[in-house]
């Protein structure tokens, strides 16, 4: 039935904010890293793709490796000094390149003495080793958006406790000027939306199509998806992903994170149609 996660501090872990003391020490107001969210794009001389991601708070860090999520402080020194130490980190297995990436890039992360930018517009960020060899190189990233973006759900609440999809599923989902479309791998779905800052209200359109008979494993995670998109009312992206929040106790009913690989059957139920 997936990963569950108890809601007693546990979904707090894996956020990776949960709030603590701060080892912050760089100057104020500096525009390249205050709320900036980054992209792993090199470890050491490799070239990498989804390696994982951070995200600059103003008095915490936190990211994503290739398997799980983890939070940190960071302290700044000098012009160009920089120490991270994480301190959160969810326990989600996993293995082969998942695992390779994962392991190097929070070794990485452990190793960082310094930092520069390669470019002049300060959107590629290297990390630097105590030798001053580049451990780490991550792109500048744009806020995460709810509308516009091809979505997938990675964790839903079901009974308090907070659980990863299933391996193998992809419940996908999509906000579009008012319409929100998506498919949980057993269902089809559309329907309305209205939107604010902060809020968001979503109304299903029903019957549901049924695209495929949905595995054992798979019924739960099927019924918490539509139920949880329809409980919500608010939510937030203040962090590498969005959230969609409970109405009353603010906690996250659904996890949202960009599907960088949509497939086409997905790509193509998102196009509008004429009228």
């Amino acid at each position: 039935m997936g990963l569950k996660i108890r809601m007693a501090g546990a979904l707090g872990i894996a956020l990776g904010y949960l709030a603590g003391s701060s080892l912050i020490a760089h100057a104020a107001g500096d525009a390249d890293f205050q709320d900036s969210r980054w992209k792993v794009t090199q470890l050491g001389t490799e070239d990498v793709g989804m390696a994982g991601d951070l995200h600059f708070d103003k008095d915490r860090m936190s990211g994503a490796s290739a398997c799980n999520f983890f939070g940190a402080q960071y302290s700044f020194a000098g012009e160009s000094g920089l120490t991270i130490k994480i301190d959160r980190m969810t326990r989600k297995g996993c293995s082969g390149e998942a695992l390779r990436l994962e392991k190097g890039y929070i070794e990485a992360l452990e190793k960082v003495r310094s930092y520069t930018f390669a470019d002049t517009d300060h959107t590629v960020l290297d990390l630097k080793g105590e030798d001053g060899e580049v451990v780490a190189r991550l792109a500048k990233q744009a806020q995460f958006t709810l509308e516009g973006t091809h979505l997938k759900v990675v964790s839903y609440l079901f009974d308090g406790g907070l659980y990863n999809v299933n391996p193998g599923s992809k419940p996908t989902v999509r906000f579009t000027d008012g319409k929100i479309i998506g498919d949980t791998g057993c269902t089809r779905f559309e329907g309305t939306y209205e939107l604010t800052e902060t809020t968001v209200k979503i109304k299903l359109n029903r019957p549901f199509s049924k695209v495929a008979k949905c595995p054992e494993d798979d019924i739960q995670q099927d019924r918490m998806v539509l139920e949880n998109l329809e409980l919500t009312n608010r939510f937030d992206n203040g962090r590498n992903l969005i959230r969609l929040l409970h109405p009353e106790k603010e906690w996250a009913v659904l996890w949202l994170a960009l599907d960088l690989n949509p497939s086409k059957k997905t790509s193509e139920a998102f196009v509008p149609k004429e009228n």
